[in-house]
């Protein structure tokens, strides 16, 4: 995976929010999905895991949100076919003006059927939304 195709995949990722094109954003995993925030662990099958996207896409629509934007802002290698990811992410109403942003952690992994997200570390976009006044799910 080149720093090329990582910020491809990432910006598709962040088309699919914009459309809440939910068997998009589902595609993009590898499942078990995990997640890791504020100490706590989440590990959700695909089943699960669609239906917390179509949650967070209300969620997202219920703000206003039209649009989404991901900056790929670090790429560090930890194995050959894993990836650590950083990204710059900015949702913006249909104005064009910014609602929210924050940095999001991935793991990516380059499997037998392309690149795909194993995990995510969600924590800066859970207190950009409670900072806002909005908490994002129970965490």
């Amino acid at each position: 995976m080149t720093a090329a195709s990582i910020q491809r995949f990432f910006q598709s990722y962040a088309d699919a929010f914009s459309r809440s094109d939910i068997d998009d954003i589902c595609e993009k995993w590898a499942y078990p999905a995990y997640f890791v925030a504020n100490g706590h662990r989440a590990s959700l099958a695909a089943p699960e895991f669609k239906k917390n996207t179509e949650a967070l896409c209300q969620f997202y629509a219920l703000r206003g949100v039209a649009r989404a934007e991901k900056e790929v802002i670090e790429i560090s290698r930890l194995t050959g076919s894993t990836i650590s990811v950083r990204t710059a992410d900015t949702l913006f109403d249909a104005a064009g003006d910014e609602i929210v942003a924050w940095e999001h952690v991935y793991l990516l992994s380059d499997t037998t059927d392309g690149p795909r997200v194993v995990a995510a570390m969600p924590d800066a976009e859970l207190a950009a939304w409670r900072d806002r006044g909005t908490p994002l799910g129970s965490w």
